[in-house]
Formats: C-alpha cells, structure tokens, sequence
C-alpha cells in the first residue's frame, strides 16, 4: 500500500469518528501537528496527524500517521499513549509513541548513496521498512468543549535500510557491488498542534 494512501485513510477514519459523536460526551479526538527535528545529521521536519480517545481519568490513547522529512522522506504509522499529571487532560504529561517507519523517499533521495572510495555509476536504491519512535514531556491546553493546543518535547529515532548495486573498479576489471546501509537517525523533536 502506497504510504500517502495509509495517511488518508488513517484521516479519513479519524473525522469519521469524530463526526458521529455528536450529543455524547467528546471522548474521541483528532489531532494535527507539525515538529521540527533536530539531529547530528541535519535539521527537518515531519506533519503528524492522529486520532486519540480519551481512556480513564489521564490516560489519552491514538493511532495516528504523518510526513517524516528528516535525511529520507518517509511515513511513521505508529500507537501512541499519553498520561497527564492533572485531571481534564489538560495541563503536564508524557507521552510515547512506536510504530513502523515506511520509506517514500524523492527521486533525489533514491539516486543518493554513500562514498564508497572508487565508485562508478549505481542503480537506484531500494529502501526498507523500519521502526519509528517519539518519547517525551508537553503541556496541553483545552477549553470547555475538548479543543485546544499542545507542545511538546522529546527524544525521537527514525530507523529505514538502503541497498542499490553499484559498478567499482578493483584495479584490474570494474564489477558489480552490493551495498546495503542501515540508518539509525537519533532527533530532538520539537512539536506544536492542536486538538479538535
């Protein structure tokens, strides 16, 4: 499945639920945010958008997917908690989130690939699924009807694999090398959303 397509279904489902909750109680939620990460690689970015219920007194519960722009575009599809410090699922909490990362790199990003000495021309790469992860601390703020705003900040880790075959010269014949490279991109996450 294409990743765009996972997103929209993920949002589709989301408004869905919120639509039918009308003259009940607003235990269902959607939220949108955007982050600005921060690693030892570059700087990006990544949208998330999620769909949450609130669960016991403090505990917030949500599926929920989005863009990851850091070193290779990709799509974090992940299960989240949130656990607040005061009642009203307002004010302090922490948070989690873990999921599978799946690649959707740029055309430029498929034709990028690492130095490996005297190398020739390569192929495109082929990227590989792998896991996605959010932890840290935020402050949310909400009005009478469920809405509102939130920040947050944490430790994030973005895994995906890159494999292409390359053509090198050995020093006597140029042949055919297999490369595969496993990224483990470490980020500071700085995220703002809101809560409808």
């Amino acid at each position: 499945m294409r990743p765009w397509l996972i997103f929209i279904v993920i949002i589709t489902c989301a408004i869905h639920a919120f639509g039918q909750q009308k003259g009940k109680p607003n235990r269902w939620h959607v939220t949108a945010a955007a982050s600005l990460l921060n690693g030892n690689t570059k700087t990006g970015s990544a949208v998330i958008g999620k769909i949450g219920f609130d669960w016991k007194p403090k505990w917030t519960l949500g599926l929920g997917s989005g863009i990851d722009h850091y070193f290779f575009r990709s799509v974090p599809v992940f299960a989240e908690f949130q656990r607040f410090v005061g009642n009203d699922y307002k004010g302090l909490f922490v948070y989690g989130a873990a999921g599978l990362n799946v690649p959707w790199p740029t055309d430029d990003q498929r034709a990028y690939r690492q130095n490996w000495g005297w190398g020739g021309a390569a192929q495109e790469s082929e990227f590989g699924k792998g896991l996605w992860s959010d932890l840290g601390i935020g402050y949310g703020f909400k009005n009478k009807k469920g809405h509102g705003m939130f920040v947050r900040a944490g430790h994030s880790v973005k895994t995906m694999e890159q494999r292409y075959t390359e053509q090198v010269w050995n020093g006597s014949s140029t042949v055919p090398a297999f490369r595969e490279i496993s990224y483990l991109f470490g980020r500071i996450s700085i995220q703002a959303g809101i809560r409808f």
